[in-house]
């Protein structure tokens, strides 16, 4: 049911040494996240293309794209546009490899989630509008310094 993959930059930023490493312990996915000092918003194109030939050589997949969508101040405007772009650059890759998940947060925490909780589903209204468009998910990470900091929370 589950195949075990990696977050790229947990081993390297050379994209190639994280398939080999990946090959050895025979984990056949792999998540982007930073690669060749880019995170995956910032991937270009010419990248994209050679992490496609590469997965192919290795015979790998990936499974998610481990984007930094909404690590940013819940109420800011512009932070808030800026991130609707990285999810849509994410959505791009996730298509370009085949992928349905793109990994998202609940803004930095800045006190009780309760206390923002119809602030944060308002703010997700869009971005799932832009995913059900797209055939893709945004799954979330709990991460302490975010809203939803743990599963309790989740």
């Amino acid at each position: 049911m589950f195949k075990l993959s990696v977050i790229s930059d947990e081993i390297s930023q050379d994209f190639e040494r994280v398939l080999q490493v990946c090959q050895e312990y025979d984990a056949p996915q792999v998540e982007p996240r930073s690669v060749w000092d880019n995170p995956p918003q910032n991937i270009p194109d010419s990248d994209v293309t050679r992490m496609k030939k590469l997965l192919g050589q290795y015979n790998m997949s990936v499974c998610c794209i481990a984007s930094p969508f909404l690590k940013c101040d819940l109420g800011d405007e512009e932070q808030y546009k800026e991130h609707l772009g990285i999810l849509r650059r994410c959505i791009e890759l996730a298509h370009a490899f085949n992928c349905k998940i793109i990994r998202g947060f609940t803004f930095w925490r800045t006190g009780s989630p309760e206390d923002v909780w119809q602030q944060l589903l308002d703010a997700y209204e869009e971005p799932i509008q832009i995913c059900e468009q797209e055939d893709v998910y945004i799954g979330i990470e709990n991460e302490a310094s975010t809203h939803i900091g743990g599963a309790g929370e989740a």
